[in-house]
């Protein structure tokens, strides 16, 4: 096993001009330099309040981008999982739904937001 760089890592240090690399130093500080553009930087919770339901939007669809902007963000407080969701949903049954139900984590959120979600797609009874 060669313990050589690989991949995108090996190609930029092949790319470097000779004797522009003088120390270990030098070689963190221009690979940092070169590559911490590319690093998914992990969201903020400012985020998560950017994620507004749109006019034309399902609740699915609103809650899994919700959902995906939500676990990209570390350590972030229940409390603001909900804010967050509350203020973005705009979707009047939801939001009733919340005001009487008053979850306090995300667990009961999503539970929440799961069965308002549910009883929205379940088809009706024809009563033929």
């Amino acid at each position: 096993m060669s313990g050589g760089p690989r991949g995108q890592a090996r190609g930029w240090l092949m790319t470097q001009p000779p004797d522009s690399i003088h120390s270990w130093e030098d070689l963190c500080q221009q690979f940092i330099t070169n590559f911490q553009g590319t690093y998914p930087r992990p969201g903020k919770e400012a985020d998560l309040h950017a994620v507004q339901r749109k006019d034309d939007e399902s609740l699915r669809s609103y809650i899994q981008r919700f959902c995906q902007v939500r676990n990209t963000i570390p350590c972030i407080p229940a409390y603001a999982v909900v804010y967050a969701f509350r203020n973005g949903v705009r979707h009047n049954r939801m939001l009733e739904k919340i005001a009487s139900k008053e979850p306090k984590t995300t667990a009961e959120l999503f539970e929440l937001v799961d069965k308002c979600n549910t009883l929205k797609i379940r088809p009706t009874k024809s009563k033929l």
